[in-house]
């Protein structure tokens, strides 16, 4: 019987159920609870089966749009500048213009939080996408407290540095996420020499 299980977990990982096999799989779930000899151990493995072949086919749709999202995705114009560095960067703002109207065309919503982060100065960035077929992936960056100028100098209150920290942290993440290029490759400054 173990084996036999096995066996079918084998087989629908590698070729998810399409919808109308996950539906066969409930409603035999369903008649299978109205029955009062059916074996609650068997009920519930196939419960955890059709539960496993769900999952499977969200993740499956998750890759799906994420791929084709990806190749959607504009490139994003340096719109601001750096006086610091000499630099351009893109805005958060101009960012989600570009992607956005991708990202929501393709299922997917993004939160944003932090979580703990093993490196000493840091904010890790954390960002769940979803997808509206029910799979979740979690993406993170670990971005350094941005509290000092380009000479060491404190240059900002800790509020503000830690606002700047996560607006950096959330816009490149985002980029990073739906592999978003930007025009005007930034050169550190070399080019205003």
């Amino acid at each position: 019987m173990a084996e036999t299980q096995i066996k079918v977990m084998d087989q629908m990982e590698n070729h998810p159920a399409p919808p109308s096999e996950s539906a066969a799989i409930f409603s035999l779930i369903e008649r299978a609870a109205r029955d009062p000899s059916t074996d609650i151990d068997k009920m519930q493995r196939l419960l955890e089966m059709k539960l496993q072949m769900d999952a499977i086919s969200a993740q499956k749709a998750f890759n799906e749009a994420m791929a084709a999202a990806q190749a959607e995705m504009p490139q994003v114009v340096r719109d601001a500048d750096n006086d610091q560095t000499r630099s351009k960067y893109a805005r958060y703002e101009t960012i989600s213009e570009a992607i956005q109207p991708i990202i929501t065309k393709y299922g997917f919503s993004l939160t944003f939080s932090e979580g703990d982060t093993p490196k000493p100065n840091h904010i890790r960035i954390v960002c769940d996408v979803m997808h509206e077929a029910g799979h979740t992936k979690q993406y993170h960056a670990d971005v350094p407290f941005d509290n000092v100028g380009m000479k060491g100098n404190a240059n900002k209150t800790a509020t503000h540095a830690y606002g700047s920290t996560k607006s950096y942290g959330r816009r490149y993440l985002k980029l990073d996420i739906f592999d978003v290029a930007l025009k005007n490759e930034d050169d550190d400054g070399n080019g205003a020499a």
